[in-house]
Protein backbone atom coordinates (compact mmCIF):
# COMPACT_ATOMS: atom_id res chain seq x y z
CA UNK A 1 0.00 0.00 0.00
CA UNK A 2 1.06 3.78 -0.52
CA UNK A 3 2.13 6.26 2.35
CA UNK A 4 -0.62 8.40 3.07
CA UNK A 5 -0.60 11.65 0.99
CA UNK A 6 1.17 10.17 -1.99
CA UNK A 7 0.13 11.10 -5.38
CA UNK A 8 -1.71 7.26 -5.21
CA UNK A 9 -4.13 7.56 -2.22
CA UNK A 10 -4.66 11.56 -3.79
CA UNK A 11 -5.51 10.19 -6.82
CA UNK A 12 -7.83 7.72 -4.99
CA UNK A 13 -9.45 10.00 -2.71
CA UNK A 14 -10.66 11.99 -5.76
CA UNK A 15 -11.41 9.12 -8.29
CA UNK A 16 -13.86 8.01 -5.02
CA UNK A 17 -15.65 11.35 -4.39
CA UNK A 18 -16.04 11.54 -8.18
CA UNK A 19 -17.92 7.54 -8.37
CA UNK A 20 -20.02 8.97 -4.99
CA UNK A 21 -21.75 11.12 -7.38
CA UNK A 22 -22.59 9.08 -10.03
CA UNK A 23 -20.88 5.97 -11.80
CA UNK A 24 -17.85 6.26 -14.70
CA UNK A 25 -16.56 4.20 -17.19
CA UNK A 26 -12.91 3.60 -16.86
CA UNK A 27 -12.43 5.96 -19.95
CA UNK A 28 -13.94 8.67 -18.50
CA UNK A 29 -13.20 8.78 -15.27
CA UNK A 30 -9.20 8.27 -16.05
CA UNK A 31 -9.72 11.17 -18.15
CA UNK A 32 -11.37 13.05 -15.74
CA UNK A 33 -8.22 12.00 -13.26
CA UNK A 34 -5.60 13.09 -15.86
CA UNK A 35 -7.30 16.44 -16.11
CA UNK A 36 -7.28 17.14 -12.73
CA UNK A 37 -3.15 16.63 -12.65
CA UNK A 38 -2.62 13.27 -11.86
CA UNK A 39 0.02 11.18 -14.34
CA UNK A 40 -1.11 8.86 -16.61
CA UNK A 41 0.96 5.80 -14.55
CA UNK A 42 -1.32 6.55 -10.77
CA UNK A 43 -4.51 7.00 -13.00
CA UNK A 44 -3.65 3.47 -14.41
CA UNK A 45 -2.94 2.17 -10.52
CA UNK A 46 -5.95 3.50 -8.97
CA UNK A 47 -8.39 2.38 -12.10
CA UNK A 48 -7.00 -0.76 -12.01
CA UNK A 49 -7.52 -0.95 -7.92
CA UNK A 50 -10.88 0.39 -8.30
CA UNK A 51 -11.96 -2.47 -10.79
CA UNK A 52 -10.59 -5.25 -8.58
CA UNK A 53 -12.73 -3.49 -5.78
CA UNK A 54 -15.73 -3.79 -8.01
CA UNK A 55 -16.27 0.20 -8.47
CA UNK A 56 -15.69 0.71 -11.70
CA UNK A 57 -17.39 -1.83 -14.06
CA UNK A 58 -18.09 -1.07 -17.66
CA UNK A 59 -20.39 -3.36 -17.78
CA UNK A 60 -22.40 -3.02 -15.25
CA UNK A 61 -22.74 0.65 -16.22
CA UNK A 62 -23.31 -0.62 -20.11
CA UNK A 63 -26.40 -2.63 -18.97
CA UNK A 64 -27.60 0.29 -16.45
CA UNK A 65 -27.47 2.95 -19.10
CA UNK A 66 -28.71 1.03 -22.01
CA UNK A 67 -31.52 -0.19 -20.07
CA UNK A 68 -31.82 3.42 -18.96
CA UNK A 69 -31.80 4.68 -22.74
CA UNK A 70 -33.91 2.23 -23.97
CA UNK A 71 -36.94 1.73 -21.40
CA UNK A 72 -36.76 5.35 -19.61
CA UNK A 73 -35.75 7.71 -22.72
CA UNK A 74 -37.33 6.27 -25.41
CA UNK A 75 -34.19 5.69 -27.34
CA UNK A 76 -33.32 3.60 -30.20
CA UNK A 77 -30.57 1.12 -30.32
CA UNK A 78 -28.76 3.61 -32.88
CA UNK A 79 -29.09 6.62 -30.20
CA UNK A 80 -28.41 4.69 -27.43
CA UNK A 81 -25.37 2.92 -28.78
CA UNK A 82 -24.14 6.45 -29.33
CA UNK A 83 -24.53 7.74 -25.50
CA UNK A 84 -22.89 4.56 -24.55
CA UNK A 85 -19.74 5.12 -26.51
CA UNK A 86 -19.98 8.90 -25.85
CA UNK A 87 -19.33 7.93 -21.81
CA UNK A 88 -16.10 5.44 -23.16
CA UNK A 89 -17.71 2.39 -22.96
CA UNK A 90 -15.98 -0.31 -25.17
CA UNK A 91 -17.71 -1.25 -28.24
CA UNK A 92 -18.47 -4.33 -27.99
CA UNK A 93 -19.55 -3.88 -24.54
CA UNK A 94 -21.74 -1.41 -25.65
CA UNK A 95 -23.25 -3.45 -28.13
CA UNK A 96 -24.19 -6.06 -26.13
CA UNK A 97 -25.45 -4.02 -23.77
CA UNK A 98 -27.84 -2.37 -26.37
CA UNK A 99 -28.27 -5.66 -27.21
CA UNK A 100 -29.84 -7.05 -24.61
CA UNK A 101 -31.71 -3.76 -23.77
CA UNK A 102 -33.92 -3.94 -26.89
CA UNK A 103 -34.11 -7.71 -26.82
CA UNK A 104 -37.87 -9.15 -26.68
CA UNK A 105 -38.99 -6.13 -27.90
CA UNK A 106 -38.25 -3.61 -25.32
CA UNK A 107 -36.94 -1.24 -28.09
CA UNK A 108 -39.88 -1.77 -30.55
CA UNK A 109 -42.30 -0.94 -27.50
CA UNK A 110 -40.31 2.21 -26.75
CA UNK A 111 -40.62 3.34 -30.27
CA UNK A 112 -44.27 2.67 -30.26
CA UNK A 113 -44.89 4.65 -26.75
CA UNK A 114 -42.82 7.59 -28.27
CA UNK A 115 -44.18 7.77 -31.69
CA UNK A 116 -47.79 7.27 -30.28
CA UNK A 117 -47.28 9.91 -27.69
CA UNK A 118 -45.95 12.40 -31.03
CA UNK A 119 -48.33 10.95 -33.10
CA UNK A 120 -51.38 12.81 -30.64
CA UNK A 121 -49.34 16.05 -30.54
CA UNK A 122 -48.96 16.02 -34.54
CA UNK A 123 -52.59 15.33 -35.79
CA UNK A 124 -53.66 18.78 -36.24
CA UNK A 125 -50.93 18.92 -38.74
CA UNK A 126 -51.57 18.42 -42.73
CA UNK A 127 -50.93 14.23 -43.11
CA UNK A 128 -47.90 14.85 -44.94
CA UNK A 129 -46.43 17.27 -42.72
CA UNK A 130 -47.23 15.46 -39.48
CA UNK A 131 -45.54 12.05 -41.32
CA UNK A 132 -42.52 13.84 -42.14
CA UNK A 133 -42.43 15.08 -38.98
CA UNK A 134 -42.66 11.58 -37.17
CA UNK A 135 -40.89 10.18 -39.41
CA UNK A 136 -37.54 12.57 -38.55
CA UNK A 137 -38.45 12.18 -34.64
CA UNK A 138 -37.96 8.44 -34.83
CA UNK A 139 -34.95 8.54 -37.16
CA UNK A 140 -33.58 11.35 -34.81
CA UNK A 141 -34.28 8.91 -31.50
CA UNK A 142 -31.90 6.44 -33.15
CA UNK A 143 -34.61 3.96 -34.43
CA UNK A 144 -34.68 1.48 -37.24
CA UNK A 145 -35.98 3.28 -40.27
CA UNK A 146 -38.36 0.35 -41.29
CA UNK A 147 -39.71 0.35 -37.43
CA UNK A 148 -40.33 4.32 -38.25
CA UNK A 149 -41.98 3.89 -41.31
CA UNK A 150 -44.23 0.95 -40.18
CA UNK A 151 -45.33 3.34 -36.76
CA UNK A 152 -45.53 6.53 -39.29
CA UNK A 153 -48.17 3.94 -41.63
CA UNK A 154 -49.61 2.88 -38.55
CA UNK A 155 -50.57 6.21 -36.40
CA UNK A 156 -50.52 8.35 -38.95
CA UNK A 157 -53.36 6.41 -41.56
CA UNK A 158 -54.64 8.62 -44.65
CA UNK A 159 -58.35 7.79 -43.33
CA UNK A 160 -59.19 8.72 -47.20
CA UNK A 161 -60.66 12.21 -46.64
CA UNK A 162 -63.29 11.42 -44.28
Amino acid sequence: MSRPGSPHDKCLARALRLLARRLYSRAALAARLEKAGFAPEVVGGVIAELQRLRYVDDVRLAHSMAQAAVERRQLGPRRAMMLLRKAGIGPADAQRAVSEACAGGAGVAAARAFAARQAQRLRKLPLAVARRRLMGMLLRRGFDPDIAESLVGELLADDGGA
